[in-house]
């Protein structure tokens, strides 16, 4: 027989699979960045929200203005109060609201 690896996006951790079914999608957080792997390549990169099945350290959907997302985030966390996070792809928050302004969660 031939051997096939799980495409890229996939792992699996099992030996003597004998089927694509034993394929796993890249867990949430992670990503898996070639085609053969027993395990995710890594966490994704602070600053992106990074979903199941990903390919890239840095997925498309960067995180929005009002949150930040540090490495293997695929939930978005709302800027603490007392921060604020005035753009987007933030990996964590921007900076401590000063004396004399208040800042608002979002």
């Amino acid at each position: 027989g031939t051997q096939t690896p799980c495409p890229a996006g996939k792992f699996s951790p099992v030996t003597r699979a004998i089927s694509s079914a034993t394929c796993q999608t890249c867990t949430q957080g992670s990503y898996c960045a070639t085609s053969g792997l027993s395990a995710p390549t890594d966490l994704c990169h602070g600053g992106y929200v990074c979903g199941t099945g990903q390919t890239s350290a840095q997925p498309s959907t960067i995180c929005s203005a009002g949150y930040y997302c540090p490495n293997g985030t695929y939930v978005a966390q709302p800027c603490p109060s007392g921060w604020y996070c005035p753009t987007t792809g933030l990996s964590a928050p921007f900076e401590e609201c000063a004396a004399g302004y208040y800042c608002t969660l979002r």
